[in-house]
């Protein structure tokens, strides 16, 4: 069989730059994300003394939380996701959402993208010692992902589509998402389903003062004009990493092509929901909170006092649910 046969035959677009300790390697340039620095012995310990013992031995707590945390599945049941399905995860990391999926669904093909080598070396370590043979690690790019058109039943996308704009320094910000959405929307096949974990723009907790992505407050709610000349002159840099409203994200899914755009509150946070639910419902499922004090927070106060409208409005993470149409 010709080099081009194999390559047509292929799940993949192209064949890759290269290989990296098992791993094809799509990626020209070597990237890697700010979290990896200061985790980089992460993937060797692992190989040497098995993930487990590595990650309890780790001293950075919050990493540790991070890829154990079991709540990171809980929106699991807003797909539908069945037997011999393949499924993207875009910006998959250290695994945290890839390996307990390949675990719970072992007849379910799990496809982990990432563009930092370092977390993807784990990831595989992890994989390997787990014996998880649905489990595919790729090195590649959100913006030119290396599978054929029409390939995925469903991609995800948590704590990734605000990041896709920080690297597209020819234009806005939003031209950047838009390139990676776009992307999305080939890989999958007609009737597929992209699921987004990201923050709310006017989420409350901004006008708390909490820190965009920026390092700063208070620049989600600027306009974005006003938030680019404020990190200029604040840190020196840009502001690219942009969210969005709810109305927002809608445009920007429909701009990418994708209809039937559905969109669910998570609470407190996508990465850790104590629940997820539909806009309608918010305030009864912030009422059905247990409270944990006898004295409750001013801001759980508030909740149980203001109308749904506010409620979701000001929600302070979402996740975005959205299906390619089916052709004809």
């Amino acid at each position: 069989m010709n080099a081009t046969l194999e390559l047509l035959n292929s799940e993949y677009k192209r064949q890759p730059n290269n290989e990296v300790h098992g791993i094809p390697s799509f990626v020209d340039k070597e990237y890697m994300y700010a979290e990896a620095y200061q985790t980089i012995s992460l993937p060797s310990l692992a190989m040497k003394i098995g993930w487990r013992k590595a990650l309890s031995a780790h001293p950075n707590v919050y990493l540790k939380e991070y890829i154990m945390n079991p709540r990171r599945l809980c929106f699991t049941h807003l797909c539908d996701i069945r037997n011999a399905s393949k499924i993207l995860d875009v910006g998959a990391g250290w695994g945290s959402i890839s390996l307990p999926l390949a675990k719970g669904f072992p007849d379910v093909s799990i496809y982990s993208l990432d563009k930092t080598l370092e977390s993807l070396l784990y990831l595989k370590n992890v994989r390997d010692q787990e014996e998880l043979h649905n489990l595919k690690v790729v090195h590649g790019d959100a913006w030119d992902i290396p599978f054929q058109d029409d390939f995925f039943d469903h991609v995800l996308m948590t704590g990734v589509l605000e990041y896709m704009g920080m690297p597209y320094l020819c234009g806005n910000p939003r031209n950047g998402q838009l390139k990676a959405l776009k992307e999305v929307y080939r890989v999958l096949k007609s009737g597929g389903t992209l699921l987004i974990g990201t923050e709310n723009r006017i989420g409350y907790q901004y006008f708390l003062g909490k820190t965009d992505h920026s390092g700063l407050r208070y620049t989600s709610l600027m306009p974005r004009f006003l938030a680019d000349l404020y990190c200029k002159v604040r840190i020196g840099e840009s502001y690219r990493m942009y969210t969005y409203t709810e109305s927002g994200y809608r445009r920007l899914l429909e701009s990418a092509g994708f209809s039937r755009v559905e969109i669910y509150v998570a609470f407190k946070t996508y990465r850790d929901p104590l629940f997820i639910t539909d806009l309608t419902s918010v305030k009864e499922m912030i009422r059905l909170l247990p409270l944990k004090d006898k004295k409750p927070s001013m801001l759980m106060k508030m909740a149980r006092l203001l109308p749904n409208t506010l409620l979701k409005m000001f929600a302070p993470h979402f996740f975005l649910h959205a299906i390619k149409q089916r052709a004809g």
